[in-house]
């Protein structure tokens, strides 16, 4: 056991056995004297030696996450302390408060679960042997106290003196989504912008909010498209996992195209999605579920929506979170014939330039698109192409705009309603997030997607590139 885990305990148990001496010198032992339907002397000391006086702070956690009990939280520090920083749901109340008629809330709804928190373990240990003489069986008291809820559980890996790199890394996107979830904070609410259509039933791609697929994770399966190592340690329940990596071909040294629909359908298929399944994309970012969205149109599945937000804005609306692995049996996909009608190839890109034809929008950062950076063959941009980059779609909270600024945005780019554009950027990652805000929630029907993009475009010595701003 590790020396920092030692001092914990022994302070706890320190903590724990100096409350229940003074509450019972204070009070009276229930055996010599105190009330005869109350837990004697030994009963506390026994709750104590087994440990079912405290819980660890990374046991709440796990717990809290999965939401599959009631735990109530009761923050006994003053109330100047609670507002600024408390966890999701917890109560501010007093000792006194909790113990007397007050605190009989706090039972009413009949929670598996009461724990005790403050700074540390000592002031709620007075409280719980209050609790524990007056019959509450279910109280624990957070070992180590909010304090040790931050080292252990909220502190990121990389400040984490005891955590080697290894560790670390796995524990990273738990301390994440665990801060994510569990700190409140102001304004932090799950509330779903206008752009989530959130159907009775999924037909059509869509943007969902996290609550609508939470409602429904009986009949929505949940596709989470980040890294393994993020996807392992917490993740919607029941979700099934696919890389964007996963859904694309190697070209080179990289993964770069998107799959054909045969093999993307036999992926589905092994995940257990059918045709016919509803599915909800999660995601860090909105470029890889959307990324993944197309994966499932170039198949013909069209009951696909991406999670506005993704995973923190799950774990924000206080969304259950596991780490349990789900198994899905696979079943049968199958494609549909001539369903990709978006996706265009680098030469029919090329054809459509000389034409004049499409507005092309590159959604590549600007130096980039200007020629300044870049790992291509060579660096800049297809001739004529206009730069929207991806962040400009986003608010400081990463959330979409508001359609009135979409419209004006894309509109003074050249495409409005009625123009034929094409989204692309460096291979057709991020340009899947501008072609979806482009048709499905502006509604544009006349936009393509361009596999592999400006990539494959600089290694063509025969097509144009051109540097610069404009």
């Amino acid at each position: 056991m590790a020396t920092r885990d030692v001092v914990t305990q022994g302070a706890a148990l320190l903590a724990m056995t100096a409350a229940v001496a003074a509450v019972l010198w204070l009070q009276g032992d229930p055996v010599h004297g105190g009330p005869a339907n109350t837990p004697s002397v030994d009963a506390h000391w026994a709750d104590v030696e087994t440990g079912a006086d405290h819980i660890e702070a990374v046991e709440l956690a796990q717990r809290m996450l999965k939401k599959q009990e009631r735990i109530a939280i009761v923050d006994v520090r003053p109330a100047a302390e609670f507002a600024q920083f408390h966890l999701r749901g917890a109560v501010s109340m007093s000792v006194p408060e909790l113990v007397g008629e007050k605190g009989e809330a706090v039972f009413a709804g009949d929670p598996d679960l009461v724990v005790l928190c403050s700074n540390g373990p000592a002031h709620p240990a007075q409280a719980w042997v209050e609790l524990r003489r007056q019959g509450r069986s279910n109280v624990r008291v957070l070992d180590g106290g909010l304090d040790e809820m931050k080292r252990a559980v909220f502190t990121p890996p990389t400040l984490a003196a005891d955590v080697d790199e290894a560790a670390a890394a796995a524990r990273r996107p738990f301390v994440e989504l665990a801060r994510t979830a569990l700190i409140a904070k102001e304004g932090n609410a799950d509330i779903a912008s206008a752009w989530c259509s959130d159907p009775p039933r999924l037909v059509a791609p869509s943007l969902v909010s996290p609550a609508w697929v939470a409602s429904r994770l009986d009949e929505v399966v949940v596709v989470d498209v980040r890294s393994r190592t993020d996807f392992e340690a917490l993740h919607a329940p029941r979700s099934a996992h696919v890389t964007v990596s996963a859904l694309r071909e190697r070209h080179g040294d990289r993964d770069l195209m998107l799959l054909p629909a045969e093999r993307l359908a036999e992926t589905f298929s092994q995940l257990g999605i059918g045709m016919d399944t509803q599915v909800a994309i999660v995601a860090d970012r909105m470029h890889d579920a959307a990324f993944a969205a197309l994966a499932f149109l170039r198949t013909g599945h069209r009951a696909v929506a991406v999670v506005e937000g993704g995973i923190a804005a799950w774990a924000r609306g206080g969304h259950p979170l596991v780490a349990e692995v789900a198994t899905r049996e696979p079943v049968q996909h199958g494609v549909v014939a001539s369903a990709d009608d978006f996706t265009i190839t680098v030469d029919q890109l090329a054809e459509r330039v000389r034409d004049g034809r499409p507005v092309v929008l590159d959604s590549r950062p600007r130096a980039q698109f200007s020629g300044e950076e870049g790992q291509e063959a060579r660096r800049g941009h297809v001739p004529g192409a206009a730069n929207r980059p991806l962040a400009a779609d986003l608010d400081a909270s990463g959330r979409l705009l508001d359609r009135a600024s979409l419209e004006a945005a894309y509109a003074s780019l050249g495409a409005d309603v009625g123009a034929e554009s094409v989204a692309m950027c460096r291979t057709g990652h991020q340009a899947a997030q501008t072609f979806f805000v482009l048709r499905f929630l502006l509604g544009r029907t006349n936009v393509k997607w361009c596999n592999g993009s400006f990539t494959i475009w600089a290694e063509r010595t025969d097509l144009p590139v051109v540097t610069g701003d404009a």
